[in-house]
């Protein structure tokens, strides 16, 4: 049984596409979770989920706590970074 599919015993194409559509969102968002999931690494998915709560709490304050928290996520992500990549043969910048 489902909700979207049409009442009619034989439905044209046309009363079918909504069902269709609707049916291939719901699957793409399964399968995108899925690859999400099976594709990134957990501390790669927690990093992610740090910086949309940053985001979200850089919005419900008006937009003032981006002061802080867009520097502080820069940092830190220039950190992982230099941390994730091997630049032992690369000149130092600083002096």
């Amino acid at each position: 049984m489902s909700v979207f599919r049409p009442v009619e015993a034989f439905p044209g194409w046309r009363d079918l596409i909504p069902y269709f559509g609707i049916g291939s969102v719901v699957g793409a968002l399964f399968s995108a979770i899925v690859f999400a999931a099976t594709a990134f690494s957990l501390p790669m998915l927690v990093w992610g989920l740090l910086i949309a709560l940053a985001v979200a709490i850089g919005f419900f304050t008006a937009f003032i706590g981006f002061i802080v928290l867009l520097p502080l996520l820069g940092h830190a992500t220039w950190h992982a970074y230099r941390t994730t990549i091997d630049a032992s043969a690369w000149p130092e910048t600083h002096d």
